[in-house]
């Protein structure tokens, strides 16, 4: 949670005990689980983080 705090997000506990990731670059949210029920509740999160991070980059026709 650190190191996405380092890249530009921020996180909020939800009322209903989820978090919140905000991509304060372009405001988008991210909503999880504070405690995943398995192993891909984990990986599916970094992966929507990553999706968002990317949104941002620029894209060059090859």
């Amino acid at each position: 949670m650190r190191q996405k705090k380092k890249e530009g997000w921020k996180v909020e506990q939800t009322k209903g005990c989820h978090l919140r990731w905000i991509f304060i670059a372009t405001g988008a949210v991210v909503i999880s689980a504070t405690t995943p029920s398995d192993h891909r509740s984990i990986l599916n999160t970094k992966a929507d983080l990553k999706r968002c991070e990317r949104a941002i980059e620029p894209r060059y026709n090859a």
